[in-house]
């Protein structure tokens, strides 16, 4: 059987900062750290279907510790996003 050397066509194609990339919320959004700021403790949220922004979609933390933030999906599927850093959480 001959091998096809067809690559099939790219659905979703997005640019992140150490490849921190979650998909989450109804309906379907993904939070990214962009790379134009080459800054972590700054998070994308925007939707899946067309790329804009979500509202509130910038989320930033200022960050004076070793520790960094880490931000995710609530795990209920409620769409809410928790944010956690060294000293606080939102």
């Amino acid at each position: 059987m001959p091998v096809s050397k067809n690559t099939p066509p790219l659905l979703f194609e997005v640019s992140s900062l150490e490849n921190a990339f979650q998909i989450g919320g109804h309906p379907w959004h993904y939070i990214i750290t962009p790379n134009k700021k080459k800054q972590k403790g700054v998070f994308h949220i925007c939707a899946l279907k067309d790329n804009s922004l979500a509202k509130n979609g910038i989320q930033e933390m200022e960050c004076c510790s070793l520790e960094s933030d880490w931000i995710y999906f609530h795990p209920d599927a409620s769409g809410r996003i928790i944010h956690v850093g060294p000293n606080q959480v939102k």
